[in-house]
């Protein structure tokens, strides 16, 4: 996974090293706004040839990629009983739920995590829910806004 992040940004393995620790660390200290920001930087150095154009797959894949290099448990496209979450991320005290929108805001993002009330699947882990709506900036080629929601 690490020489494929490497391939993807061009970025040595010493920078990747780096970039999961601090990755880890955020995941660690449920900062979703830093672990948001560290995504972003990481996504600036992908070269634009490398964009998918108009795909939110290939964000979702890049978030993938990197939360498994820091050996996150995450479910891409989670089924629910209305609908899928796009990413599922748990830590021993909170559980993620991201929704990612290439042609929507990040407010309507978070507005399907509610509507579709996709958090109720967790409500038994008696974890932190925290509700993640993203919109992706396809002109700048990264994430846009986000914003954050804890239950």
């Amino acid at each position: 996974m690490e020489h494929l992040a490497q391939e993807l940004s061009h970025k040595n393995l010493a920078e990747i090293s780096n970039i999961v620790e601090k990755l880890k660390t955020a995941l660690h200290n449920n900062d979703p706004q830093q672990f948001l920001t560290i995504i972003y930087n990481f996504i600036a150095s992908v070269p634009h040839m490398a964009h998918v154009k108009g795909d939110e797959y290939f964000y979702q894949s890049i978030l993938y990629t990197m939360l498994k290099l820091v050996g996150a448990d995450i479910v891409v496209e989670d089924l629910t009983n209305v609908g899928r979450i796009d990413i599922t991320i748990q830590t021993p005290s909170h559980v993620y739920l991201l929704e990612l929108k290439s042609r929507s805001s990040a407010k309507e993002a978070l507005q399907q995590i509610l509507d579709n009330r996709y958090y109720e699947k967790f409500l038994s882990t008696h974890k932190k829910i925290v509700l993640i709506g993203l919109s992706i900036d396809l002109e700048k080629r990264n994430l846009g806004q986000w914003i954050v929601k804890e239950l």
